[in-house]
């Protein structure tokens, strides 16, 4: 039985990296200036209304870049609050910044024990300057939670 049982974890642990690996692309984006790409790996998941969460690794640093089609406020600076079940992580002064007139994103730095409460709790929604808000339904919640827990298996948190 021991056996059998440490055979299935051999044939699972790859089967999930490759997973994993499957999801992550290299590409060039645009990070902190809209002019300056920069080539990066991410791996990203569109959610409802056409959103899109990226986990974006540069040179071992991390950063998440929420995509919205909503004009929560385009070029506006403020705080945004991010949910994730009953916890909370808030980026002071962000720019909603705008890609066009009906498209923009916040860009903003984050450790990797950031992208691991992700993988445990999900993103239930998204408040920026506190009226503002998205909710996140579950079932995106829950793919959010696999790219977060395949992003942080990746790309280990370096000290």
């Amino acid at each position: 039985m021991r056996l059998l049982f440490i055979c299935f974890l051999l044939n699972f642990i790859p089967v999930y990296s490759q997973d994993c690996e499957s999801l992550l692309k290299t590409d060039s984006l645009e990070l902190t200036n809209p002019l300056e790409k920069k080539e990066v790996k991410h791996i990203s998941i569109n959610i409802k209304n056409n959103y899109t969460v990226s986990f974006i690794n540069l040179n071992n640093k991390f950063y998440l870049k929420i995509t919205v089609t909503d004009n929560l406020g385009f070029g506006k600076k403020g705080i945004l609050e991010i949910s994730s079940g009953k916890k909370q992580y808030y980026e002071k002064d962000i720019v909603l910044k705008s890609k066009n007139n009906q498209t923009g994103y916040f860009i903003f730095e984050i450790n990797q024990n950031y992208t691991k409460t992700i993988s445990e709790y999900g993103m239930t929604g998204i408040i920026f300057n506190s009226n503002s808000s998205f909710a996140i339904p579950k079932n995106d919640s829950e793919e959010l939670k696999k790219a977060a827990t395949c992003f942080y298996k990746l790309f280990p948190q370096q000290y």
